[in-house]
């Protein structure tokens, strides 16, 4: 049977909507730490902005455009008992101790038939006026208080690809499959305190200033970097191409230095291959970023001919460059006994760039996918501009990354079920793992 789809595979509707709607871009500087301390820090403290359940209506509309849950969606119980139970559960009172007031004020608003967050938000600030609940006089405590809530919702719904983004992951990319950004080009890990540069991308600006994995990172622009999330980190050391950030570094034999980086656009590496080939926009060899050593080994410790391993890491927009550049550069002889594609820990991304790299393995006309909307309406979509791969046998491997990258998924979700699915059905590959949170 021909794989079927939503198009909720693809809508990470709250990720969107929330910090479109709610605007927990950036908090605002306070100007001043709470300890009276210089705001010209790095990172100075900041202070969250005002809790509104208000906004929530807005996400409930997408809920009704989007989610294919509609008997759950249109049923105000459900959704603001599930508000109500969470963020009284996140102050310790479980379900049955929730006050009578809080309980009446939902009823009723539940009899109108019609749901309305402000209801909840009404709540929320006779809350915050009760001793007993003081944990919320901790702006942050309030804003974990609504980030609870969120997730309560989507718990009460049951729709398993729905998800909620808060700001800082958000807007550090999380939820970005461009593929690209401008910054300096590095990747850092936390370790004993101190923040290590761990890579170092090929052409990167921070490559051709001289920036080695394994400096620590002290400063930016001659500010401390103490006190910093990682988000906030991230968001000083990118900026717009062409732009200079002064990096200081304590390098591996104790030298500190002072290194100024001209910032340029980054294209991230999420595509990396065995045999290797040369990315686009000079980005080095495909090589680089795979999780164990090339060349292929099987194992009684023989070399693998013959055989090609791709591992994509999401479905970003420079996907498809990325993937043909591999198969077009690796000598066809080279993968003549078929290809293994590793989509563990892919967390999904574009629906465009999934169709263009389907479409490289499947003859012209094939179906790719049958979506079906909320009413049961159902849209085949074809693609049949490349062919590049349509006759040489496929593997691809789904389920948990077990190299346990930082930042990866804990199994292949969205457009990697789409991808694995759409080729099975097509009789293109085999199959191997499992997909969890799966509904077909």
């Amino acid at each position: 049977m021909l794989h079927k789809v939503s198009p909720k595979f693809f809508v990470a509707v709250l990720a969107v909507v929330l910090v479109g709607v709610v605007g927990f871009s950036a908090y605002k500087n306070s100007g001043l730490s709470s300890d009276g301390s210089d705001s010209s820090a790095l990172c100075p403290q900041a202070t969250p902005p005002e809790v509104d359940f208000t906004v929530l209506n807005d996400v409930y509309t997408v809920f009704r455009q989007q989610s294919v849950y509609q008997s759950k969606v249109a049923k105000p119980d459900i959704l603001l008992r599930g508000a109500l139970k969470t963020i009284f559960g996140f102050v310790g009172v479980n379900e049955k101790s929730i006050p009578d007031w809080a309980t009446d004020m939902v009823d009723q608003q539940i009899a109108a038939g019609q749901v309305d967050f402000g209801v909840i938000q009404k709540v929320y600030e006779r809350m915050v006026q009760d001793p007993a609940y003081s944990v919320l006089q901790n702006p942050q405590r309030r804003q974990d208080l609504f980030e609870s809530a969120v997730n309560g919702i989507i718990k009460a719904i049951g729709d398993p690809f729905a998800s909620y983004y808060n700001a800082d992951l958000y807007n550090s990319g999380a939820s970005d499959s461009s593929g690209k950004y401008e910054g300096i080009g590095v990747s850092t890990r936390d370790e004993n305190n101190e923040t290590i540069i761990a890579t170092v991308f090929a052409g990167s600006p921070a490559e051709k200033a001289g920036l080695k994995s394994g400096d620590v990172l002290t400063k930016v622009d001659g500010k401390s970097i103490e006190g910093c999330s990682r988000f906030q980190l991230t968001q000083k050391i990118r900026g717009e191409a062409g732009t200079t950030v002064v990096i200081t570094v304590r390098h591996m034999n104790g030298a500190v230095e002072n290194m100024p980086v001209v910032r340029g656009q980054i294209r991230q590496n999420v595509v990396s291959s065995c045999p290797g080939s040369s990315l686009p926009d000079g980005r080095g060899n495909s090589t680089v970023d795979l999780p164990f050593d090339c060349p292929l080994i099987d194992r009684d410790g023989n070399f693998v001919q013959g055989v090609l391993y791709i591992k994509m890491n999401e479905f970003s927009e420079q996907v498809p460059r990325d993937f043909a550049a591999i198969l077009q550069g690796v000598p066809r002889q080279n993968y003549a006994r078929g290809i293994i594609i590793d989509l563990r820990g892919n967390g999904g991304g574009l629906v465009q760039a999934t169709l263009e790299v389907i479409d490289y393995f499947l003859p012209g006309g094939a179906t790719v996918l049958i979506q079906e909307d909320k009413n049961g309406n159902e849209t085949q979509l074809t693609y049949q501009n490349y062919d590049l791969a349509i006759d040489v046998p496929i593997v691809v491997l789904v389920g948990r990354d077990p190299q346990n990258r930082p930042g990866s998924n804990d199994n292949s979700y969205s457009a990697s079920e789409v991808f694995a699915g759409s080729l099975r059905d097509n009789g293109r590959a085999v199959i191997i793992g499992a997909l969890e949170n799966t509904k077909r």
